[in-house]
């Protein structure tokens, strides 16, 4: 019986490579072909150096190149090394398909096959696709997630760095551990929902259209129920992310008094969803809606609340240590006017909920409208909550 021959493939031998420069190498810690040579680890798979040369130029040549052999921009390379550079550097976009100067480069073997000179490749790494900044960008979100548990946060975080990283990424967040929130009811229904209203926002050419839907909430039985009889007719411009849960910023129609309004729907809790054939009113029409998008936008529509924000005077009554509650919901979108007064943007609504929990350390002093309604909202809990003595 003839033995199968134990010489390895051209192809295992780049894919080993391969993942060696993934995990030993980056910009900062490239490696030289001596300190390859010692380890065993991938020795083996090197083979002499002219093979050696024409093997890491081939995985350049596939790596840092799109599907039509043009040379991708030099930030999106993913092997990276001085001769590589020095031939390559700034020729992003052109066609390297017949590529003359690659004859300098190049010796004819014995069986006619072209090979890269023995010239020393030096100064080789693996170019990352995600920096380690942005690597603790993606782990942090993950560990924020609010649908996930720690089993799963754990396994995800593995993954991303098994993958995504060098042994050189330190991972700040290991020991971390994540607190269980509540979940979405239907995530089914959510993704569903998520599908049908980008449908509507892209149709005609990203014009857009009006959709219409039932919505709900949870009874008592944690199930859930429409909160009323009505089918919503709504504009939808933006899906937003926020506080675990998914929201849809739209516009409702305007009435013969009232213009065009902003509105903001949970996505978990709509139903019946339907693109309709009207066309999508024009943002520029729809009171209180951004027309392009702030990242801002949750620091003054706390909690989601959908009606327009207002400048609000409040006075700050807390030691001087104890401001972390006010940066922890608006970050740095306050300024002082004073030394306990600050005035921050914000929805009044919104505000009338968020200065009762905080009804300790503030005081809203202005609008007024504002001020009197946290006063009736005062009245009424007092009257919930007297006793006769």
């Amino acid at each position: 019986m003839k033995r199968k021959s134990k010489k390895i493939t051209q192809f295992v031998r780049g894919y080993r490579i391969l993942q060696y420069l993934q995990k030993y190498t980056d910009e900062k810690h490239p490696i030289k072909q001596t300190e390859m040579r010692k380890n065993a680890e991938v020795a083996k798979y090197m083979g002499r150096q002219d093979t050696y040369n024409d093997l890491i130029f081939s995985l350049a040549e596939a790596l840092n190149c799109d599907m039509s052999e043009r040379l991708l921009p030099e930030d999106e390379w993913r092997i990276v090394f001085d001769l590589y550079r020095e031939k390559n550097g700034d020729r992003g976009g052109e066609d390297l398909k017949n590529d003359g100067e690659e004859e300098d480069e190049c010796v004819v073997g014995s069986s006619g096959e072209r090979r890269h000179k023995a010239r020393p490749i030096k100064n080789l790494y693996y170019q990352h696709v995600f920096s380690y900044e942005e690597i603790d960008a993606l782990i942090e979100g993950v560990w924020f997630s609010k649908t996930l548990s720690n089993d799963k946060r754990a396994a995800i975080v593995k993954k991303i760095i098994k993958h995504l990283t060098s042994e050189y990424y330190k991972d700040s967040y290991q020991g971390v551990l994540g607190i269980k929130e509540p979940v979405i009811g239907d995530r089914g229904r959510l993704e569903e929902n998520l599908v049908v209203i980008r449908e509507a926002m892209s149709a005609d050419n990203g014009l857009g259209r009006k959709i219409s839907f039932r919505f709900n909430g949870y009874d008592r039985r944690k199930k859930l129920i429409p909160a009323g009889d009505r089918h919503h007719t709504v504009s939808p411009y933006y899906i937003v992310a926020n506080g675990g849960r998914y929201y849809l910023i739209g516009g409702w129609d305007g009435t013969e008094d009232k213009a065009p309004q902003m509105c903001i729907y949970r996505i978990d809790l709509m139903a019946e969803l339907k693109v309709l054939e009207e066309r999508r009113l024009p943002k520029r029409k729809v009171e209180g809606l951004p027309y392009e998008w702030n990242d801002d936008f949750a620091l003054s529509h706390l909690n989601m609340f959908h009606d327009e924000p207002e400048e609000i005077h409040l006075q700050i009554d807390c030691k001087p240590h104890q401001w972390t509650f006010l940066h922890d919901w608006f970050g740095d979108n306050f300024r002082s006017v004073g030394d306990d007064l600050v005035v921050v943007k914000c929805s009044p609504e919104a505000m009338v909920h968020w200065a009762l929990q905080y009804s300790d350390r503030v005081e809203v002093v202005y609008p007024e409208h504002v001020r009197q309604r946290i006063i009736q909202q005062i009245k009424k809990l007092n009257e919930k909550y007297e006793t006769n003595p």
